[in-house]
This record gives C-alpha cells, sequence and structure tokens, in this order.
C-alpha cells in the first residue's frame, strides 16, 4: 500500500481526525492503518540537494540507494534499523567517494521489510 497526496500535493501517511459536531460529543475517525511508502524527491530535478522523503509503518531495517543508469549503486544514503513514521534524507549530488554526480537520472530504491519501493531523481550540475 502506497502512501496517499493530499489536495495539497503533499505526501503522507493516513492519521487519526476527530470531527467535532454540533451535539455534546465528538465524533472520531478510526485511526488508518500506517503504510510503507517512498515519496517523489522534490525538487526533481535538484541541484544541489535533493530531499527523499520515506516512511515505515513499523520499525525495520531499511536501505535507501541511489543506482545510475547502467545500475550501479552510486550512494547508499539510508541503512540500517529504523523507527515508524516518516524520514527525510537529503542527498547533496554526491557519489559514494564524495565526487559530485554527472547530470542525469537516478534511480532511488528503498527496501523495507514488507516491500521494495523505486523512484526517480534528475540531478542538474
Amino acid at each position: 500500500m502506497a502512501a496517499r497526496r493530499d489536495t495539497s500535493g503533499n505526501w503522507g501517511v493516513a492519521t487519526a481526525l476527530s470531527v467535532p459536531t454540533s451535539g455534546s460529543t465528538t465524533v472520531a475517525v478510526e485511526e488508518a492503518a500506517a503504510v510503507d511508502f517512498l515519496a517523489a524527491p522534490t525538487p526533481n530535478p535538484f541541484r544541489g540537494t535533493a530531499n527523499i522523503r520515506f516512511g515505515l509503518a513499523r520499525a525495520g531495517e531499511v536501505r535507501l540507494e541511489l543506482f545510475d543508469l547502467a545500475g550501479r549503486r552510486v550512494q547508499t544514503l539510508a541503512s540500517g534499523v529504523l523507527g515508524p513514521g516518516p524520514h527525510d534524507v537529503h542527498w547533496d549530488g554526491r557519489d559514494a567517494h564524495g565526487a559530485n554526480v554527472r547530470s542525469g537520472v537516478y534511480f532511488v530504491r528503498l527496501t523495507t521489510p514488507s516491500q521494495v519501493f523505486h523512484s526517480r531523481v534528475v540531478a542538474l550540475n
């Protein structure tokens, strides 16, 4: 299950919502199930730094990696056990050795305990 986009274009997991009524009680909408998600990197294309937002339904082992068009791993941005909820990672356009990457398309892969997500980001130099 993927994250939802609201009417303003923001990505995120569903949360509980309380709606006041004209009566003396409050009606609550049941909490929606949390889901793992990978949002599109922003800005995209980017020059300088791109933000990659993802979320986890529950704590678990994750890997957030970037690959070039040839399928070579360029950078690992996150690896290890992370807690539930949203996470933001910034990519500065550098590879694992600290060198600036070339302009072009790069693939983002997020691996969570429940599934694997893919996205693209375009670097401009």
